[in-house]
């Protein structure tokens, strides 16, 4: 996944870092943080979102437990980052005893690699603001966005966001790529009954209330578009728009307290160049007259 950075020009990768999959003693997944920084990779660091999934690799922990034993996840990985001696950390999911990392994070400006901690519940904000430098989550109304970012942007982290973006030269060519996908889902059953399915066994709290909102309301403002949620997945709520209207959009996220996104789009190659070469220009003119005003 790429993900979009706040400055200006700014992209990097993002990994998935997983607790329920890594060992107690850390060194293996903590090793790989050096690279991180050299490559640009951020962590986005994933609780999980189906007990069903979780349960395939022996995790049997419910929804906020989950977060909890993030939380002691991520402070052991502080401890090591620190650099300040060997380890030692005793609580209620790991236990490390003179723990050692044969290669360390280095960076000239950061202690550890970013963190993106994912999830729009509330454990998962209390975990960005304790632990994160980003509350990665789905989009909603700006105004709405707003009220719930405030808690993690008063504790000085980051908002981003993970949604899609469907674009063209005008609206209406936008439209008919967003109404194509649509109909092309609605001719596979399987696919909205997929999605179905995998919600009714998720427990993640922003996917299931997405699936609702998707069910009720097809647009959340006039170029935030819920259509594939049910087909596709959460993750497709989807800025539907010429270049302009999703720059503006952008903008207003921005002004709402998001700062970094991970995008999607149909077809990939396509909507990457189309980003790229209509989207961004336009937002970074708008981020500048912003900052001259």
């Amino acid at each position: 996944m790429v993900q979009g950075g706040e400055s200006a020009g700014t992209s990097r990768a993002a990994a998935a870092l997983r607790p329920d999959t890594s060992r107690p003693d850390l060194p293996a997944q903590l090793a790989f943080c050096r690279l991180a920084e050299n490559l640009g990779i951020s962590l986005n660091v994933v609780a999980g979102h189906s007990p069903l999934e979780q349960r395939y690799y022996g995790d049997f922990l419910e929804h906020g437990e989950r977060y909890t034993r993030t939380a002691e996840f991520l402070a052991v990985c502080e401890a090591f980052w620190r650099r300040d001696g060997p380890v030692n950390f005793s609580g209620r999911y790991y236990a490390v005893e003179n723990g050692r990392l044969g290669s360390t994070f280095v960076s000239p400006c950061r202690q550890r690699p970013e963190l993106l901690i994912a999830g729009g519940s509330p454990p998962a904000r209390e975990l960005a603001v304790s632990h994160g430098d980003c509350w990665m989550r789905l989009p909603e109304a700006p105004p709405a966005l707003e009220a719930a970012s405030r808690p993690v942007l008063k504790a000085g982290k980051s908002v981003g966001l993970r949604l899609s973006v469907i674009g063209a030269a005008t609206r209406g060519e936008a439209l008919e790529i967003a109404h194509a996908l649509h109909d092309g889902a609605d001719q596979k059953a399987p696919e909205r009954q997929l999605e179905g399915s995998f919600i009714a066994r998720s427990d993640s709290t922003s996917f299931k209330a997405m699936y609702e909102t998707a069910g009720t309301t097809e647009w959340l403002t006039p170029v935030l578009w819920t259509g594939l949620v049910r087909s596709h997945g959460a993750p497709a709520i989807a800025l539907v728009g010429d270049a302009q209207e999703i720059a503006d959009a952008l903008i207003d996220f921005k002004r709402a307290g998001a700062s970094q996104f991970i995008l999607s789009g149909w077809p990939k190659g396509e909507s990457m160049r189309f980003f790229g070469e209509h989207v961004l220009p336009r937002v970074r003119r708008m981020e500048q007259q912003i900052a001259a005003e």
